[in-house]
Order: C-alpha cells, then sequence, then structure tokens
C-alpha cells in the first residue's frame, strides 16, 4: 500500500458509519463518494454508496448502473450503489397513507371530500428532499441489525437541496403537530361521546412518523453515527459557497469530519471547519471514472499542510481563461427574452447568465 493510499484508508476508518459528502455543484461529491466507499469495502466491510442528486453522475463515475434498489457494484465485492429515486418514494408512501391522511384532514378541519382530495396530495411538500430524508432515516434507524452495511457514504444533491434535507426534522415536526393536533380534535369528541378512546390508523400514522423524525434528527447530530466531509476547491465562488455550507452545518449541528481539498494543489483556512482534518486531491491526468479512475483518486489523496499556500491560493483565484484569437461571436444574435442559461452544477451557470 502506498503511502497516499495508506491516507485515504486512514480517513476511511476514521468516518462514522454515515457519511454525507456534502459541497457545491460540480466540486467532485460523486467522484469522493464513489472513492471512498470503494476504499470502505476493502479496508471496513460492507459498503452502500448512496446518491440523493438527481443529477445521478455516480453510474457515470462508477462505470456500473445503479437503480433505485441497492446492487453489487461487480468490480468490488462488498460494494453496493443505489440512487434515490423521490417519485417512486413518495407513491409508496402515498400508497401506504394517503388515506389516512385524509381521515386526519377531514376529522380536523370543516372541508368536504373534493376539498380534502387535493389537500392530501399537498399535506406532505412533493420535493425530492423530504423523501429521501425518510429514507434516510430508515437506513440510519437500521444500523444495529446483523444484516445492515456497515458503512454509508451519501452523494449529496448540491448545497441549496442538502440542506433543506437536513433540516428536514425540524419542519417535519411542524407538520406532524399540525396532523397531530387535528387528530387531537378527534380524541376530544371520542372521549366525550364513548368516555374512552382507543388509536387507530391515524395515530399509528402520526407515531410512525414521529419516530422517523426522531430518528433522523438525533442521527445527524451524533458525530459517532454520522458526519459530513466537505469537498471544495480555492476557486473564489466555491470557497464563499463553502464558508456559507460550513455556517449552515454548524448552526444545523452536523459535525464536519474532513475537508477535501479536490482537484487542487492548496487549500486555504477555513474557520467554520472546527479543526477538521484537511486533504488534497491533484487533478489527475484521467478523469476518475471506474475502478482504475477511483483507485488513481485514492492513490493521490494527501493530508494538507496546516496552513495552505498563499501563492498557491492566489494563483488559483487569480487564473483568468485565455480569449481566443479568432473571430468573435455575435452574442446578441444568440440572445432572446427569455434565455435560459443550463448546464451541470459547477461549469458556471451562474457566471455566463
Amino acid at each position: 500500500m502506498t503511502a497516499s493510499r495508506a491516507t485515504a484508508t486512514n480517513l476511511v476508518r476514521r468516518l462514522p458509519r454515515t457519511t454525507l459528502v456534502v459541497g457545491k455543484g460540480g466540486v467532485g461529491k460523486t467522484t469522493a463518494a464513489a472513492a471512498l466507499a470503494l476504499e470502505s469495502s476493502r479496508s471496513v466491510g460492507r459498503t452502500l454508496v448512496l446518491t440523493t442528486d438527481p443529477a445521478r453522475a455516480l453510474p457515470t463515475v462508477l462505470d456500473h448502473a445503479v437503480g433505485s434498489e441497492a446492487s453489487s457494484v461487480r468490480y468490488a465485492p462488498g460494494l453496493e450503489a443505489r440512487a434515490i429515486d423521490a417519485a417512486k418514494l413518495r407513491a409508496r408512501f402515498m400508497e401506504r397513507w394517503r388515506a389516512t391522511i385524509a381521515v386526519i384532514l377531514d376529522r380536523g378541519t370543516y372541508l368536504d371530500d373534493d376539498d380534502i382530495a387535493p389537500l392530501v396530495d399537498t399535506a406532505l411538500p412533493g420535493s425530492d428532499e423530504i423523501f429521501a430524508a425518510l429514507e434516510l432515516a430508515e437506513l440510519l434507524a437500521a444500523d444495529t441489525t446483523p444484516e445492515s452495511v456497515q458503512r454509508i457514504f451519501i452523494d449529496t444533491a448540491p448545497t441549496g437541496h442538502t440542506l433543506r434535507l437536513l433540516a428536514l426534522p425540524q419542519t417535519f415536526r411542524a407538520l406532524i403537530r399540525l396532523l397531530d393536533t387535528m387528530q387531537g380534535k378527534h380524541r376530544v369528541m371520542v372521549r366525550a361521546l364513548t368516555r374512552g378512546y382507543r388509536p387507530d390508523e391515524a395515530d399509528a400514522f402520526l407515531a410512525e412518523m414521529t419516530r422517523i423524525v426522531d430518528v433522523l434528527g438525533e442521527a445527524l447530530v451524533d458525530q459517532e453515527r454520522c458526519a459530513a466531509v466537505m469537498i471544495t476547491n480555492p476557486a473564489a465562488l466555491v470557497l464563499e459557497e463553502t464558508r456559507r455550507y460550513l455556517a449552515a452545518l454548524n448552526d444545523l449541528r452536523v459535525h464536519v469530519a474532513a475537508v477535501v481539498w479536490n482537484a487542487s494543489d492548496s487549500h486555504v483556512g477555513l474557520p467554520g471547519a472546527a479543526g477538521a482534518p484537511q486533504f488534497i486531491v491533484p487533478t489527475l491526468d484521467r478523469s476518475p471514472v471506474g475502478r482504475a479512475g477511483l483507485d488513481a483518486w485514492l492513490e493521490r489523496v494527501e493530508l494538507a499542510a496546516p496552513h495552505g499556500s498563499a501563492a498557491g491560493v492566489a494563483t488559483a483565484v487569480g487564473v483568468r481563461p485565455r480569449v481566443s484569437s479568432g473571430a468573435r461571436i455575435d452574442l446578441e444574435a444568440l440572445l432572446r427574452p427569455l434565455t435560459s442559461v443550463a448546464g451541470k452544477g459547477g461549469v458556471g451557470k451562474t457566471t455566463v447568465a
């Protein structure tokens, strides 16, 4: 084992069972999550790499098909991969609980059936984050069963999506309290009429949702069970978002276990990282795709010096793209009254817009 590979191995072994691989879009979260999961499958045990990112870059990085159910990666015994399918999770959830939610709304409001039916579909937010969070809670709850995976690496969506996911225990509790208040009216009426009350399916739903939210909320702030690895680079825009991200994680009490400067030759101080060790992975000659590419990434992981090179950072931040000497492009001819600037996360959409 090379010294750098030993660095990656030691990093993986120091992490808790669940690791959130976070960072701005385009910094290399998927690569880092896949590579660290690959190393974990070799040095720790059965490992799951799970992506919550709608962009679905994980199949490309792994060079392996990834579906909504966990499946073994063909070239890595002990490594499984899975993509969160929010639409499928929502359909499964509503199939189980839709009628129950409708009953709660009927008991707690003066609406008729025609009004309640569309309201049920909006009683729970339909965003990807809420169903990714509920699924994550189930995985965290299974951490003591013999058949559970020993490590989970979560390839997260870009900043905004992931912060909403991590804040869901707080917002979801408020929703449960609202529904419980509606159900409470029913309990009072039943007790008044029958001098007793027997919990029903609605109470079971509220108890189950409370359990799930409690599991997720407790696990996210327990650094023995869950931590984040921040992926970043020295580019000015990335640094600014990384600092905001670290501050938000601190507010949410999510422990940052490490910072990885990906495709970088330097690093800078990040006060919000609270003393987390920092690592550098330089730009590779080839894209880190598949087993060989991910192994190459792992081989280049280096522990960063306590203080970054100011000159290196200035160079990285101050680089300007070379302007072609060819014919000028008539940008005005490309524009319309409404112009959509699209592309993969991190490629520069905001700058171009």
